[in-house]
């Protein structure tokens, strides 16, 4: 809102022009979205025989084979040490629950615990860890991809599901870097206080900081979530042997049954895809949208 004063010497408050084009062409991008979005959904629930004579109307009848079709018939063919191997939707299913769930888990803790430990110790080691990681963060990922493969198989954890857990606890980036002025903001004073009725660090750390972090854990862990519930090429390239759904989506689009008459099969599957993700912010949502509220201090 801007306050606007008149020749008069009244105020009066308005928006300003800048405001009002942010706000238009925000508000055409959400429609468009919604736009497609109720399309697909209603796509989906299309007899794939009716929709080439209803492709904009509203089912008739309603049709949920689709969905069906999707979970318990398709099923992509991989090579797998020489051997052709058939893997269902289930398993691709199973398989990005168990990456997305564990590497978004781990990707949020470790980069947690280490911005707290940089942030409530002021050591030189605390600086070194900071500054790594603001280096850290220009190199790009591409760059050494190679080199990570190659580490990753000498390791011995590539094609395993916890080795990638492993591999995304490496990785502290941005949300380091958030976490850290989250434990900055926390007063000090709270851990004195603890410290002098006899609270060890590890009791301050998680009875006292992580309980004022949460709402800011959450909105991380979601982020995450999301970002490795869509990811589709670090699965392909390090869990070959594990597909995940997005790889099934791209089998699908990609797939070469009739274009317009598979329609309402090809829109199931994103819809399936974007339920969970909706799922999660439908539950937490209210946690999310919190802002991280730290109270006084009695003297």
């Amino acid at each position: 809102m801007k306050k606007i004063k008149r020749k008069n010497g009244a105020i009066k408050e308005g928006f300003s022009s800048l405001t009002i084009v942010m706000a238009v062409i925000l508000g055409m991008y959400c429609l468009i979205l919604a736009i497609w979005l109720v399309w697909a959904l209603l796509t989906s629930l299309k007899n794939p025989n009716d929709f080439l004579g209803n492709k904009y109307g509203l089912p008739n009848p309603w049709y949920f084979d689709n969905f069906a079709y999707v979970i318990y018939e398709y099923k992509v063919e991989k090579l797998i040490d020489g051997v052709s191997t058939v893997i269902s939707t289930g398993d691709m299913i199973l398989n990005s629950v168990l990456y997305s769930v564990g590497s978004a888990f781990v990707a949020t803790l470790v980069p947690c615990i280490t911005a707290y430990l940089c942030a409530r110790y002021k050591y030189k080691f605390s600086k070194i860890i900071y500054s790594t990681v603001l280096v850290c963060m220009v190199i790009p990922i591409v760059g050494s991809q190679a080199s990570e493969l190659q580490i990753v198989i000498k390791m011995g954890i590539y094609d395993h599901m916890f080795g990638m857990w492993i591999l995304k606890s490496g990785f502290l980036g941005l949300y380091f870097l958030v976490f850290h002025e989250v434990f900055l903001s926390i007063p000090n004073a709270y851990g004195e206080a603890a410290e002098i009725d006899g609270a060890s660090d590890f009791c301050i750390m998680t009875k006292i900081s992580l309980p004022l972090a949460k709402n800011t854990f959450f909105t991380v862990l979601l982020i995450m979530f999301v970002t490795y519930w869509n990811d589709f090429q670090t699965p392909m390239l390090y869990l070959p042997t594990h597909p995940t759904i997005s790889e099934a989506l791209y089998w699908i689009k990609s797939s070469s049954f009739n274009y317009f008459a598979k329609m309402p099969v090809k829109m199931a599957a994103p819809m399936m895809f974007l339920l969970p993700v909706l799922i999660i912010f439908l539950c937490f949502h209210k946690r999310l949208l919190g802002n991280l509220t730290v109270g006084g201090v009695k003297g």
